[in-house]
């Protein structure tokens, strides 16, 4: 028997670490020699490789070490953002494209993480993610040529570390200060396929349309249905309170598709619409339309925070013959709008509640304080957002004036003698 032979039918345990490598040195010596360049310890992959799959043939063995080696690789060419929020993954049934994850950085900037792979490599090990979550994400930037022939780039994740899944509640939080109002959603928004984040109140729950050979269907979706791992999941259209800018009659309608999904699994965090989901799928089965008027009944003018991908603006007349703006919005996620703190739905966001290191600063953060229980808690509370404005910024309080105070994290409206002793007991709490 010939040694091309003997190899062929050559067991990973029988190989071994070094066969391994032997192995995948002669069938792709690019990224053997690359893994080598970038200093990878490609033993301890072979090992793992021979400890999962002992039994299997050498060829397979190899390619799984490769495999090992090529995402070694990208993790080492990769970028790292630190404190990134998942806010939920987003794909669509039937069609075979990338999973699409939205995110925000601590600036509070929005953005898409592209996978092909359901599952994420979590600390070396390939795992599904609950969203959601904070962690440091591994990316490299990848060029793409769009339908209409320009050129635009996205984030290709790599792998997480440092995760870290937070709750409905603190999610909504860190939300509430980012959220807009979804008339400030524009035609350009919607051109780059921007990461929203908006606020509003529920309209009405419809029926998602279904669609097959890109014709639509008669009859719509369930509000339950599952995706092809067979995981049921919502699935719905969202409409919200029409809103207006200013200055602008005709306001904004605004729609937020929660899709049948291919393998993902859309991010509801509202208990109440859960429920109601899970009730009216047993009550009114195979009636999506019933489904849907139910729990509409239940949800109307409830607050909610979305966040999703603007896909379309249209101006067109309602039915009084108003022109109206139509907003599509291809959802990740819908958390209750948080009942406690400074912003309701129908208010903008306060600057300075956005939590948001920058990326670019090498200055290691202070850790916030607690407020100096001594103070009034009205003091207590402008120390504490002088604080976070440092944090978020890598700046120290003895930096900051008081115009600077007013300006940008206190606003208008507090008296002089209140700005000077906060910023002064910041200042003081930032040097103990």
């Amino acid at each position: 028997m010939c040694e091309e032979a003997r190899m062929s039918k050559m067991k990973v345990f029988e190989a071994g670490v070094s066969g391994l490598l032997q192995e995948v040195e002669k069938s792709e010596p690019n990224t053997f020699a690359k893994a080598k360049e970038h200093g990878i310890d490609a033993k301890l992959i072979a090992a793992s490789v021979l400890k999962e799959y002992k039994n299997n043939s050498l060829q397979v063995g190899a390619s799984y070490v490769a495999a090992g080696l090529r995402r070694a690789i990208a993790e080492a060419d990769s970028s790292e953002l630190k404190g990134t929020l998942l806010l939920g993954p987003r794909d669509s049934f039937g069609r075979k494209q990338s999973i699409n994850i939205g995110a925000c950085n601590k600036k509070g900037e929005t953005f898409e993480l592209s996978t092909w792979d359901p599952k994420i490599s979590v600390n070396g090990v390939q795992q599904d993610i609950q969203y959601p979550a904070i962690a440091t994400v591994h990316v490299t930037e990848e060029e793409f040529q769009r339908k209409d022939g320009s050129l635009a780039s996205n984030l290709k994740l790599i792998s997480v570390s440092d995760l870290k899944p937070i709750s409905a509640e603190d999610v909504a939080k860190k939300l509430a200060p980012l959220a807009e109002n979804p008339s400030s959603i524009t035609a350009e928004d919607c051109k780059e396929y921007k990461v929203v984040i908006i606020k509003g109140m529920v309209s009405s729950i419809v029926p998602a349309d279904r669609w097959e050979n890109k014709q639509k269907l008669a009859k719509p979706h369930n509000l339950v249905e599952n995706n092809e791992l067979n995981v049921s999941h919502p699935v719905f259209v969202m409409n919200l309170n029409r809103t207006q800018p200013e200055g602008f009659a005709e306001g904004t309608s605004t729609r937020i598709n929660f899709n049948q999904r291919r393998f993902t699994v859309p991010t509801v965090l509202s208990e109440d619409l859960i429920l109601l989901i899970n009730k009216v799928k047993d009550k009114f089965k195979d009636d999506p339309v019933s489904q849907a008027r139910e729990v509409s009944n239940g949800l109307r003018d409830f607050p909610v925070i979305v966040v999703g991908v603007a896909s379309r603006l249209n101006a067109a007349k309602d039915k009084s013959g108003a022109m109206v703006n139509y907003l599509d919005i291809s959802g990740y996620l819908v958390v209750e709008y948080p009942e406690s703190g400074d912003n309701s739905p129908e208010e903008s966001p306060r600057e300075q509640d956005v939590a948001a290191p920058s990326q670019k600063k090498s200055k290691p953060e202070k850790p916030a304080e607690k407020p100096v229980t001594k103070q009034p808690k009205e003091i207590a509370d402008h120390i504490q957002a002088i604080t976070d404005y440092c944090n978020t910024f890598g700046i120290t309080p003895a930096e900051l004036t008081r115009d600077k105070v007013v300006t940008d994290i206190l606003g208008k409206g507090i008296k002089v003698g209140i700005v000077d002793d906060a910023l002064a007991q910041a200042r003081e709490n930032w040097e103990e």
